[in-house]
């Protein structure tokens, strides 16, 4: 079984690498951190493509999951301390872990460093992919790079490329989500053991939003009946194949910490002048899923609106693309795996934001 070492306490990530594409000297090496719920294996239908685009596809388990160190009682503890210095360190240790692991991988594997072809495509390097809860884990990365040792932050500035945040949830930005607006964990009515199914299905459904408008009235809440939702249509054994629920409480309690310690966190990843100096050259993209559940469409046009108010102020920031990905919801991945590699490939690639 692939593990890393992270930490100088034995703290392990595992991995699972499709290896260098065939045929290819100059490939781009692609670590994916998945959500809640779902572990590394709802990435596997991106593997059989990885050679094509030239990518070679590394896909870790989080802290929790199998393969990887378990979490700690004192991280468990301050996860859901109500202590905002606790919860603070909690987001901190887990972007110091990946951050820990991208450095590893790319000083250890021989992967090509950044080049830029003739035409302007980067290649080489290596890139970090977050979804949906994952994409804690990602911002934390760029968050908290002061706090890795000098030459952690050597191999990064040297190899990290882009940073993708795959159809990122509202509460990493710090939003609120409306309490006139449905989500299934904020109605107390949903009897516990109906709280997963009714998740599942509200997810993973496409949603038809008729109106991109930067008005969450505009958008839908009913999914569409003619599209089936992704875990829906999985087979039982597919379902038990790609998800693990022991780390359900874990990864929920996110969702309660305060607001303030991810706005603090994003402003941090992206718009903090001295951090900024940290790993000048990485680029980030943001890819949001046209036909994911609303909050997703929410958070492009957020996102969007931060970086016109921050050029407005003469802010500094990373570079940052927002990318809408058309037909798609929140499983892209699994549902339309060549269009997500066309997407990622494609910001990977690109020269400028």
């Amino acid at each position: 079984m692939p593990v890393a070492t992270v930490d100088d306490h034995g703290t392990h990530i595992f991995f699972e690498d499709s290896g260098i594409p065939s045929g290819s000297s100059t490939y781009t090496t692609l670590v994916m951190v998945h959500g809640a719920t779902f572990h590394s294996a709802i990435f596997s239908r991106l593997v059989p493509l990885a050679t094509e685009y030239k990518l070679r596809l590394v896909r870790i388990n989080r802290r929790d999951y199998d393969g990887s160190t378990p979490l700690s009682a004192d991280d468990l503890e301050g996860l859901k301390s109500g202590d905002k210095h606790r919860e603070a360190s909690f987001l901190q240790a887990r972007g110091l872990e990946i951050a820990a692991f991208l450095a590893w991988f790319a000083s250890t594997q021989n992967i090509p460093a950044i080049s830029t072809l003739e035409g302007g495509d980067k290649v080489g390097g290596i890139n970090l992919f977050g979804w949906s809860a994952g994409n804690n884990a990602a911002l934390s990365v760029l968050a908290n790079l002061d706090k890795l040792s000098t030459a952690k932050r050597d191999v990064l500035e040297e190899y990290l490329n882009v940073v993708i945040l795959f159809d990122l949830p509202r509460f990493l930005l710090g939003l609120a989500y409306p309490p006139e607006i449905w989500h299934p964990f904020f109605d107390t009515t949903i009897p516990p053991d109906q709280l997963l199914p009714t998740f599942y299905r509200f997810v993973s459904s496409y949603y038809d939003h008729q109106s991109i408008s930067q008005s969450i009235n505009d958008l839908a809440k009913e999914p569409m009946s003619t599209k089936t939702p992704t875990l829906i249509g999985m087979s039982p054994e597919e379902l038990n194949m790609v998800s693990d629920l022991r780390p359900f409480a874990a990864d929920i309690a996110l969702l309660t910490l305060s607001p303030e310690l991810y706005v603090e966190q994003l402003r941090k990843a992206l718009f903090d002048h001295e951090t900024v100096k940290m790993c000048p050259k990485t680029r980030v993209g943001l890819i949001w899923c046209n036909q994911s559940v609303w909050e997703i469409p929410t958070v492009g046009w957020e996102m969007e609106n931060m970086l016109v108010e921050n050029r407005r102020k003469g802010g500094m920031g990373r570079s940052v693309r927002v990318v809408e990905q058309k037909g798609a919801n929140h499983f892209a991945h699994w549902d339309d795996p060549r269009g997500t590699m066309q997407a990622i490939a494609a910001l990977i690639a690109s020269p400028v934001a």
